[in-house]
């Protein structure tokens, strides 16, 4: 018989049955797949809008892609949400996190809602199909549909900024991290029209994306300037701000949704595949697919913050929240890159 390995799996959910789904989920792999040390209790949930959790300690000669499939058939149709990690693996603390904005961090898709506020939706939307299809690359893609915002005015960004939300488990998620001790980045293939305001609502240390160039009446001219941050881009960002801030790239976690950040979360030490599309899910074994975005602090064992109050767990208003004084980047993308 081979050795057998330690392994953690770690189970979230939002229903109110997910003691029983945890269970009948270990008790289905129990003796077939692995060996459970100990029967676990279910953590409940700090407030509504926070998960269940369960976590399990087992053993397995190893852990191979039939067994994470069997979890997946098990866990699918009960909406559970789960990732599994070598004990071990935990010598190096985790010290860098970077996320990706639209569809993440935020609940919109940017381009999306300045689109709208230009009349441009479906000719915008056509462009996104193309790309998605790989008939068009992302730097393409992204030229195109901003040339279709030419001529926008200040008070039509600060509009769609007026409705901009959080994902739900983004505020417990940031203030969890930072109380940890993490340095956290977005990197978004988005505007840093947006992000630096995202980031400093949040208290965000590093924001890197797309600059949307501004004529001498503040309206758009309809090109990016500088650097595009696309998927490869992405990539090297985090890579570079590992190395400024000394960290190894084994200590750094990733999270995104779509195909462009397929590079940054293949490479991190942790990358997160977040309600993705199947491209990125592709890219890494750690997936969540019904839980909030928090759920990363149970997978990556990292405590929730004291201090959250229930509202902090919904689609919270960026412009209703108060900022945070947080100085957000000390460097440019361009100074970064050159670094």
């Amino acid at each position: 018989k081979m050795s057998e390995h330690k392994f953690k799996g770690i189970f979230t959910s939002l229903n109110d049955d997910a003691s029983q789904h945890f269970h009948h989920i270990l008790s289905e792999l129990d003796g077939s797949h692995i060996t459970i040390q100990d029967r676990p209790t279910t953590r409940k949930p700090v407030s509504k809008g926070d998960v269940f959790s369960l976590h399990v300690e087992f053993s397995s000669e190893k852990i191979t892609e039939e067994l994470r499939t069997r979890i997946s058939e098990l866990a699918q149709p009960i909406q559970v949400d789960f990732t599994i990690t070598p004990t071990s693996s935990s010598s190096l603390p985790f010290k860098l996190a970077a996320f990706d904005m639209d569809s993440c961090i935020l609940a919109h898709e940017c381009i999306d809602e300045l689109a709208s506020e230009m009349n441009v939706c479906s000719r915008v939307s056509e462009i996104t199909r193309r790309a998605m299809a790989g008939e068009l690359d992302f730097n393409e893609a992204l030229k195109e549909r901003v040339s279709l915002l030419k001529g926008m005015k200040e008070e039509q960004m600060k509009n769609v900024w007026n409705r901009l939300t959080l994902t739900p488990g983004a505020v417990p998620l940031i203030r969890s991290l930072k109380a940890a001790g993490f340095k956290i980045a977005l990197v978004s293939g988005g505007f840093t029209y947006f992000t630096h305001k995202v980031a400093s609502k949040l208290g965000i240390d590093f924001a890197f994306s797309n600059t949307l160039e501004v004529d001498s009446e503040g309206k758009l001219t309809g090109n990016v300037t500088g650097a595009i941050v696309n998927g490869q881009m992405k990539a090297q960002v985090v890579k570079k701000l590992a190395k400024k801030e000394g960290v190894d790239m084994r200590q750094t976690i990733t999270m995104g949704d779509g195909a462009n950040d397929q590079y940054m979360v293949a490479e991190a030490g942790f990358g997160v595949a977040f309600h993705a599309k199947s491209i990125l899910k592709a890219a890494t074994p750690h997936h969540i697919n019904y839980s909030p975005l928090h759920t990363l602090l149970h997978y990556i064992g990292v405590e929730m913050c004291s201090g959250l109050v229930a509202h902090d767990f919904t689609n919270v208003r960026l412009v209703e929240m108060a900022d945070t004084q947080h100085i957000v980047n000390s460097i440019s993308l361009d100074q970064l890159l050159s670094e």
